[in-house]
């Protein structure tokens, strides 16, 4: 929130701190989504998914380095995204099953824009389906 002119304005800000300095820099050219998890790195961006209605559903990314935002169409519904060694996940949980995607290709500044599906995995515990999308939140 800000205040000018006797009235309060709402936009998103981020707080950027450079490495060796205790000051902190604010970002205001943020995409307009909700994201409150923790975000996933990879290849000099932070990656978090976004929760709102929008179709495709988006990830924000941050590139570090130009410290700019910017959205990513998923390729499908994503319930959460997950560190895979260092990759960026992407996890849709079925009723009996998980669909992961990662990123099969990236811009010449190492941004995701193709995906691929890793496969679907079957849940089983003790000769049952377990329903992923329970354990998921």
């Amino acid at each position: 929130m800000h205040q000018s002119d006797n009235k309060w304005h709402a936009y998103n800000v981020a707080d950027v701190m450079t490495l060796g300095s205790s000051e902190w820099r604010i970002i205001r050219q943020l995409p307009s989504f909700n994201f409150t998890k923790q975000p996933i790195f990879e290849r000099g961006f932070l990656y978090w998914l976004s929760h709102s209605n929008h179709i495709p559903q988006q990830l924000i990314a941050f590139n570090v380095e130009s410290e700019v935002f910017s959205t990513i169409d998923t390729p499908s519904h994503v319930d959460l995204i997950v560190d895979l060694g260092g990759y960026l996940g992407l996890v849709y949980a079925g009723s009996k099953s998980l669909i992961v995607w990662f990123g099969t290709g990236h811009n010449a500044h190492g941004q995701i824009i193709e995906w691929g599906e890793r496969g679907t995995i079957t849940i089983v515990h003790e000769g049952k389906c377990i329903n992923p999308s329970e354990l998921v939140s």
